[in-house]
């Protein structure tokens, strides 16, 4: 059981783990970017009160935009490309370890097993002959009953394949009236 109860904690944990992981890494992109919004507006604030001429506040803007969408997309990109290696190497070191202690889990109860049913083959190896002459008997019984059911299936087959061409008979010859009426 401690096997079991330890293969039940890595298969809650893994996932949570990773979902916190995921929470920290967005947690922390939405920070950046509030962080630059905040630096762009109070510097575009600092720019209207000094200078308030709108060309060159609408060419520093986008001057400034373009700046900070560069390098916050350089942050992220090398952000996320650390944080996917490292979710990557953490998930595969999981996987491997849980592999692990689950085949080895296996492994003992295989054993475990394997013990139990060959202790019992041997209990069970004296009632095999008068068990093998019982399932012989009723074996024997079964094919004789498939048998005969077999043979009453074929005559009633007969049977029905005679009923069906006679229908299929009546069919044709009303449909042959039918189409004569129709000529006429």
């Amino acid at each position: 059981m401690p096997f079991l109860t330890l293969t039940a904690v890595f298969l809650f944990i893994g996932p949570v783990l990773i979902i916190g992981i995921a929470t920290m890494w967005s947690n922390l992109k939405q920070k950046i970017s509030d962080e630059l919004s905040a630096c762009v507006t109070r510097i575009i604030n600092d720019l209207h009160t000094k200078n308030n001429t709108p060309e060159i506040d609408s060419k520093l803007t986008v001057e400034i935009n373009t700046k900070i969408t560069n390098e916050l997309s350089a942050h992220l990109s090398e952000i996320n490309s650390t944080f996917t290696a490292e979710l990557n190497r953490i998930n595969n070191d999981f996987n491997n370890k849980l592999n692990e202690e689950v085949n080895a889990g296996f492994s003992k109860i295989n054993t475990e097993l394997n013990g139990k049913l060959t202790a019992k083959a041997k209990k069970n190896e004296a009632r095999d002959d008068n068990f093998i002459r019982k399932a012989q008997k009723i074996l024997n019984d079964i094919t004789t009953k498939v048998n005969n059911i077999g043979k009453a299936c074929r005559n009633e087959f007969s049977r029905i394949n005679v009923v069906i061409e006679d229908l299929q008979n009546k069919i044709n010859q009303h449909y042959a009236v039918v189409q004569r009426s129709n000529f006429d």
